[in-house]
């Protein structure tokens, strides 16, 4: 089994989006800055054969997707960047937001849609490793 390369990426405070350093980033993933989603364990994931995500705004109480500052996460998904995803933990009283969690690996997308009340996208291959 062949092993997957493992880059560091860094997440700024904000924005839903994560950038590696290293050049081989670019040249594996074909970018060296990806969006970020994360999995709460609430059910919106589907981690199986097929890795599956269908979100709608009951998380949050809004469709975060749409949120004004999320254009560039939005667009980098919808160009077909990687995905980093990550494992959080549910919003509490102390992290309304939840937290960002350790990190899953790095996707490549299929069948990404983003609509007013609703988001799907498919898993279809692990790309690499993150930390």
């Amino acid at each position: 089994m062949k092993s997957l390369p493992r880059f560091h990426f860094v997440q700024e405070r904000g924005p839903w989006i994560a950038r590696c350093e290293d050049p081989r980033c670019a040249a594996l993933l074909g970018a060296s800055a990806v969006p970020v989603m994360r999995d709460f364990r609430d059910g919106q994931w589907a981690w199986g054969k097929q890795v599956l995500f269908s979100g709608n705004p009951d998380q949050f109480g809004r469709p975060w997707w749409n949120d004004p500052g999320q254009a560039r996460w939005r667009e980098l998904l919808l160009s077909g960047a990687p995905l980093l995803v990550r494992r959080a933990t549910p919003p509490t009283a102390e992290a309304p937001t939840g937290s960002v969690g350790e990190p899953i690996g790095v996707f490549r997308t299929h069948d990404v849609a983003i609509e007013d009340n609703h988001m799907t996208l498919k898993l279809i291959e692990r790309l690499a490793e993150a930390s």
